[in-house]
């Protein structure tokens, strides 16, 4: 098997694992929303942008994989080419390929159900909030401290 094909397959697998793992961690960012937990919400937070860091880095090195796959097999850059032109000098790392390709798609398919999902859940806290401001601003002093009360300081005499 070529070299760049193991690096290929090797980052392809890293990113599949970490679409997993943002489908999982939206997911368990659910019962901090509804419950609407600030730190649970923030500690999520931090943990899907890592997340999101990390998969921009691998998809970066994923790109230069592929041209380095493209390069040493003679074809174009298009991903289906790659892998027949694959298949034609190693029919298993082909098929492991193409395989890892259809699971991110469907892991990629899961992450935009989730995150529509998560979305809602956030469009519903925003809501929440708005009607808890509406209220709290509804029982707020009507009128204020005449002008003379106010700087006369906390006693106000009669």
């Amino acid at each position: 098997m070529l070299p760049e094909m193991t690096q290929l397959q090797d980052l392809t697998e890293r990113q599949l694992q970490l679409l997993h793992e943002l489908i999982a961690e939206l997911a368990g960012s659910r019962p901090a929303l509804t419950a609407m937990d600030l730190d649970g919400i923030y500690s999520h937070v931090a943990r899907q942008t890592f997340l999101c860091q990390r998969l921009e880095e691998i998809e970066r090195e994923r790109c230069a994989a592929w041209k380095a796959v493209a390069t040493a097999t003679g074809s174009l850059i298009d991903p289906k080419e790659i892998i027949s032109c694959i298949r034609a000098i190693d029919e298993s790392a082909a098929e492991r390929l193409d395989h890892l390709q259809n699971n991110i798609a469907i892991a990629q398919r899961e992450l935009r159900h989730q995150n529509r999902v998560h979305t809602l859940l956030i469009d519903g806290t925003r809501r929440t909030l708005a009607i808890l401001a509406n209220a709290l601003a509804s029982i707020s002093p009507t009128y204020s401290l005449a002008p003379s009360a106010a700087s006369s300081g906390p006693g106000i005499q009669p």
